[in-house]
């Protein structure tokens, strides 16, 4: 007899919806003249970016029974999860990777503007740190490794998934290249930061894996 699948529980059907999302409302944002950051719209811009957690959350309590999605917020709250020497990893690892990206952009170790209003003004620090992981890796992750690297890697081993997802990861991004005022379209689409950006994020995603 066939083994009944959910066909829900497809990362395809994951990846539908996080980029559907993400994209339903970035890309009439791309046509708003000016700075994105400096218009109302920007609204539209935060809103799509929650679209890898919104897919994550509605696909965790459609596909899993409740002790799975206990587990879900057990990984994102639990911090005794992760073993001391990996700490040294997370605050290290990312940020020299960074660096060396920056010398192979750059030839140098090229500091921002941003990065050096925040030297002057350390308290900043804190609080641009917070706005970030709001805004960047807290509903990313809610999705992409939190619920979508699950599914690929119980098709296919964990450097293919990765890559795979890196890939995807990737395309997300597009319509932030023509968003002015974004960090995406200070590198221009199609040119060489625009690639290396691309693939930046396929070899991270190995790494965050």
């Amino acid at each position: 007899m066939k083994k009944h699948t959910n066909k829900l529980q497809s990362p395809w059907i994951y990846f539908l919806i996080a980029i559907g999302f993400s994209w339903l409302f970035w890309i009439p944002t791309a046509f708003v003249d000016g700075n994105i950051l400096e218009s109302p719209w920007v609204i539209l811009l935060y809103i799509g970016g929650i679209g890898p957690a919104v897919g994550g959350i509605l696909l965790t309590y459609l596909n899993r029974d409740k002790e799975s999605r206990k587990d879900y917020w057990r990984r994102v709250l639990d911090v005794k999860r992760i073993g001391g020497k990996w700490y040294l990893v997370i605050l290290l690892g990312y940020p020299l990777i960074t660096v060396l990206l920056s010398i192979i952009e750059n030839g140098q170790v090229q500091i921002t503007e941003t990065f050096k209003e925040l030297l002057t003004q350390p308290v900043g620090i804190l609080s641009f740190a917070i706005f970030v992981f709001i805004f960047g890796p807290l509903p990313e992750e809610l999705g992409w490794r939190g619920y979508a690297l699950d599914g690929l890697q119980k098709r296919m081993n964990a450097v293919v998934a990765s890559l795979l997802l890196g890939t995807v990861w990737a395309v997300w991004h597009l319509p932030l290249f023509f968003m002015k005022g974004t960090y995406q379209n200070e590198l221009g689409f199609g040119s060489a930061a625009f690639w290396l950006f691309m693939v930046f994020a396929v070899i991270i995603s190995v790494f965050f894996t």
